[in-house]
């Protein structure tokens, strides 16, 4: 894996509570175009460390509007994580995706979500 986001990695798991500092690492993270940032993702998914999955779940929903592989790994994988750290975040992608896609134009994909049978993906 990359150096940068290995130390990047270090310092998430050292804290335990929040989400901003999963943003701002992902955001960095985002700015390295050397970078695979969905392949970078599907490995963290793997990972034991539910920081490691919670940037993982905020990185694809960044990318999400513009990599539908990305979408689709948001509701076939991250919503299938038992940590409810990563369900925040899952949220919070979702939530990104319909942001920058416009809430109008995601109704179908908001619909679909909603109709989903895995509570994870369709809410409270």
């Amino acid at each position: 894996m990359n150096q940068i986001v290995e130390g990047l990695l270090l310092q998430l798991k050292k804290i335990e509570y929040g989400f901003k500092h999963i943003i701002i690492a992902g955001d960095t993270l985002l700015q390295h175009k050397d970078i695979n940032h969905f392949d970078t993702c599907i490995l963290l998914l793997q990972e034991d460390s539910y920081q490691t999955r919670m940037l993982a779940t905020y990185i694809l929903g960044q990318l999400s509007p513009e990599n539908s592989g990305a979408l689709k790994t948001l509701e076939t994988v991250v919503a299938h994580d038992e940590n409810w750290r990563v369900q925040e975040m899952l949220a919070k992608a979702f939530d990104s995706y319909c942001q920058k896609t416009g809430y109008e134009a995601s109704l179908p994909k908001i619909r679909q979500w909603l109709n989903n049978e895995n509570p994870n993906v369709k809410g409270p």
